[in-house]
């Protein structure tokens, strides 16, 4: 959800029984599923920049393929970003200060890693300094945070876990949310396929290496035939 405040900051959150009273943005996902996000109950648009989405989200998105990113426009950059995470599935990760699909800040954690903040910066991990204040491992109902404004504050269930001074992409006001693709499979899928490519240079090599085996059989024979 989101909603706006009369001062520079503001809340979001993803979960209506949380709802701040300055929230810019509110969205439960209580809707029933469809081809996209749809909008959110307080109006703003949401928009698949990766993957595809169903509007019930959690429960309809993230079969365990590829990756999805769902943002919407906050149109505040200071704010305080969070959201519930109803079942600790195999990956889950709050977006912040998103500008595209390979540029933004994501905090969640994956598999039985503990929770972290990361910088995606053009479609890979950032150089972004971050600090590590608390370990803390992913349950069932987890409440995420973020604050943002001069510097970056996440938490988990209002403990602080880490936090970075870094200022890239400090203007953005989209945010949003990527529930957990089974990187795992993709990662077994995408080596299999590599596999397979490197083997055909060698398959063409042992075929002709039985091609001439098999002329070579032949000229025996026929020599054999000749010298009856």
């Amino acid at each position: 959800m989101l909603s706006r405040s009369t001062t520079p900051s503001a809340s979001v959150s993803v979960t209506s029984s949380e709802e701040p009273s300055d929230a810019v943005v509110v969205d439960d996902f209580g809707r029933a599923d469809s081809v996209g996000l749809g909008s959110a109950p307080t109006g703003q648009v949401w928009s698949v920049w990766s993957g595809s989405a169903g509007g019930c989200w959690w429960g309809c998105w993230g079969d365990g393929f590829g990756l999805h990113l769902g943002v919407l426009d906050s149109s505040t950059a200071d704010s305080t970003v969070s959201m519930s995470v109803p079942v600790a599935g195999a990956e889950s990760w709050l977006v912040v200060r998103a500008s595209d699909s390979g540029n933004y800040w994501r905090f969640g954690r994956f598999g039985g890693d503990s929770y972290s903040l990361q910088q995606i910066r053009g479609w890979w991990f950032g150089p972004a300094e971050v600090v590590s204040h608390a370990s803390v491992l992913a349950g069932d109902g987890d409440r995420l945070s973020c604050e943002l404004g001069s510097s970056i504050s996440c938490s988990v269930n209002g403990v602080l876990v880490a936090s970075s001074d870094d200022s890239f992409n400090e203007s953005s006001t989209f945010v949003g949310l990527r529930p957990g693709p089974l990187l795992v499979l993709v990662s077994m899928t995408c080596w299999l396929v590599m596999g397979t490519l490197l083997l055909i240079p060698v398959l063409i090599w042992v075929l002709g290496l039985l091609l001439m085996l098999v002329r070579l059989l032949s000229d025996l024979r026929c020599l054999s035939l000749r010298r009856l």
